[in-house]
């Protein structure tokens, strides 16, 4: 992964959902409570529950060179993977997790309804963990 400034196209996403990362983030509590493995396992999960898909979507919407946007490098699905795979799930574990099947058409990412979905689909760890 090189290290290199952001580019314009990262510079307008980061400030179009600045809000809705912030308000995910607060929701989340991920500071405030203790997190143990098992919570943490939880939360990799469920990120990986909504990358998985929205990576394969937006590998297909666009060509990422031609806007001057390495998308390979910002990929996180693999790293969910190593990390699920390091807390001692078995590749078929992580695989058979739930995907978030309500993403928004790859168009319209930044909107308040795409963070609305993913707090449905992240919020609920406490429930998992019982």
């Amino acid at each position: 992964m090189s290290i290199h400034a952001p580019t314009t196209l990262q510079l307008k996403l980061r400030a179009a959902t600045q809000p809705g990362h912030t308000r995910l983030e607060e929701r989340l509590d991920l500071l405030g409570k203790a997190m143990t493995v098992e919570r943490y396992r939880l939360l990799l999960g469920r990120f990986y529950g909504v990358y998985q898909p929205l990576e394969a979507q937006l590998a297909a919407a666009s060509d990422w060179p031609a806007l001057g946007y390495d998308f390979d490098e910002r990929r996180k699905v693999e790293r969910l993977v190593g990390d699920l795979t390091d807390l001692g799930m078995t590749a078929e574990e992580v695989e058979e997790l739930p995907r978030c099947r309500d993403l928004p058409h790859s168009h319209n990412l930044a909107s308040a309804d795409t963070f609305e979905r993913l707090d449905a689909w992240l919020v609920p760890l406490e429930s998992e963990g019982e």
